[in-house]
């Protein structure tokens, strides 16, 4: 609703284009007609953007809040905090809820998307709408820290996350997100956004339509206890284009299957490790450790890895590895490992800006290192220095005058057999991306690649099992599964004593496996998975 950023008529600050609130009218009409709701966002961050953004989304020149069309703002900081641009606001959302709030499908009002606005004007945002949204719409925004969403004004919190393509799956980032929000705000928590990488459609890496980065990600959000599968962005040149669109059905259906029951006051499950009932050859194997944070400070950084793939932290760590360059988010990373027999510590380099120098330091004594690029310095046709180097490419960063060098490739660090603190440093001029490490040979074999993601109450049980073999990336350098996980054992943890029922729900197709019946006893229930190749849901029912 500003000018040149859309079809609509334009008449300035304070009057709405009526051509464009009537599009809303009809796709709310159509959301009423099939069943949808909607969260409607008011705003989004190009709307505040005065320099270059990575898509041209940049708008700032064409906001009506900006001084130059009329509006009360010099810049864009301005609009938060002058009375004017409060009040016009104010006066917009008064206008929008008299529309569009009579609607049952309208699900909540998103104030921005990717925007991180100041808990203070979110707070006197919210309390606006409450005065006058008789029907106590859902209220949320994107992005919020500790100061937003500890508001009693935001009903659900919410954020969104994206791959850069190298990842090998999205589901422990999901499922971390998940816990993290749900435990840390107690409110319901849905990821509004995500995909395979944030520069590009999911088609790009998935060009067949095999669907398992979204399918993933759909059933790690809903077991994980989100309000909602996590909703994939690129919709229209990739589920439409593919026509994609049944992948819906059978998690729409399972949701239908549980009813009433998600109403429960659900809680992480409980389980054991998953095994094998025989041991592999060889006795281990590959153990990857994924980043989980975009661009911010870690959270954590001391990484416990055990041999059967679980890690413990005190925190996440971001798939960017800082520099001492930016202070506020410099924390490098340090993994406790212990070996089995001499390996390797195998670095995934995604983008490396500018320049890097990484820095492997076992026991406190540095025994690795290196700069990237590692070429001399050249110039291209237009007189940029740049360096050679062992990158796939180089993509030139108008916004920042810099290369980024895109590498896509590991670096091998040998490390010997036994116990070991592993600190991982880069003490370059900037960021380079490490979306994940493989420590080799590492993981005991006995401990199935797989994972187990659901709640529970003491009486109900909701578990997806999820091969991990069975991702994108699998999928792209393999074409497919090599075979199947056969005879996979574990326990269900804090089920009350006795019979239980256990329906198994294929997660593709939309239909009921089979049915049996177990015992848990002394809180604990046994599951035998005979095969295991993709996934499925187990719903657990005690009598």
């Amino acid at each position: 609703w500003m000018p040149g950023d859309g079809s609509g008529m334009y008449l300035g600050l304070g009057k709405y284009a009526l051509d464009n609130a009537w599009r809303i009218d009809e796709l709310i009409r159509i959301a009423e007609r099939n069943g949808i709701y909607l969260m409607l966002c008011l705003g989004y961050h190009g709307e505040l953007a005065d320099r270059q953004l990575y898509f041209g989304e940049q708008a700032w020149d064409k906001n009506p809040y900006n001084r130059k069309n009329g509006g009360p703002c010099d810049k864009p900081a301005d609009f938060w905090t002058n009375p004017d641009a409060r009040r016009f606001y104010k006066q917009r959302l008064r206008y929008i809820i008299a529309r569009y709030a009579h609607s049952p499908n309208v699900l909540a009002y998103e104030f921005w998307n990717e925007v991180h606005a100041p808990a203070e004007w979110i707070r006197e945002m919210a309390q606006s709408v409450r005065r006058v949204d008789i029907y106590g719409h859902l209220l949320t925004t994107t992005y919020g820290d500790d100061a937003v969403w500890q508001l009693p004004g935001m009903d659900f919190a919410q954020t969104h996350w994206y791959g850069d393509g190298s990842q090998r799956d999205c589901v422990t980032t999901i499922v971390n997100i998940h816990r993290f929000h749900l435990q840390r705000y107690r409110k319901p928590f849905l990821l509004g956004e995500f995909g395979i990488d944030w520069r590009t459609s999911d088609l790009t890496y998935d060009p067949k339509g095999n669907a398992l980065h979204w399918h993933n990600g759909v059933w790690a959000s809903l077991m994980s206890g989100g309000m909602g599968t996590a909703c994939i962005w690129y919709w229209d040149n990739y589920i439409d284009r593919l026509n994609l669109w049944h992948h819906f059905r059978p998690v729409a259906d399972f949701v239908k299957l549980v009813g009433k029951a998600w109403l429960q006051n659900w809680r992480p499950l409980q389980h054991t490790d998953p095994i094998l009932e025989t041991m592999p050859e060889p006795p281990f194997g590959d153990l990857f450790f994924t980043s989980t944070l975009g661009w911010q400070r870690p959270t954590g950084d001391t990484f416990v890895v055990h041999r059967n793939g679980k890690v413990e932290s005190n925190g996440e760590t971001s798939v960017f590895l800082f520099s001492p360059s930016k202070p506020d988010l410099y924390r490098p990373p340090k993994f406790i490992v212990d070996f089995p027999q001499d390996g390797v510590m195998a670095l995934q380099v995604g983008t490396v800006s500018s320049n890097a120098v990484l820095i492997v330091r076992i026991d406190g004594s540095e025994v690795w290192r290196q700069v990237l690029p590692e070429g001399e310095e050249r110039k291209d046709e237009r007189g940029r220095t740049y360096r050679e180097g062992s990158y796939k490419n180089r993509r030139w960063d108008e916004t920042w005058k810099k290369w980024d060098y895109i590498y896509e490739r590991e670096f091998v660090v040998p490390i010997p057999k036994g116990k070991h603190t592993i600190e991982l440093d880069n003490q370059g001029a900037d960021w380079c991306t490490i979306p994940h490490i493989r420590f080799s040979p590492y993981r005991d074999r006995r401990y199935a690649e797989v994972d187990i993601v659901g709640i529970q109450t003491d009486t109900m049980a909701l578990i997806w099992v999820h091969n991990q073999h069975s991702n994108f990336q699998v999928e792209k350098e393999q074409g497919g599964l090599r075979e199947a996980l056969r005879n996979i054992q574990f326990e269900i943890l804090g089920l009350k004593d006795g019979s239980c029922r256990i329906f198994q729900w294929d997660t593709w197709e939309g239909k009921m496996l089979q049915e049996w019946r177990a015992k848990s006893r002394q809180g604990r229930l046994g599951l035998k998975m005979p095969e295991l190749r993709r996934d499925f849901v187990l719903m657990i029912q005690s009598d």
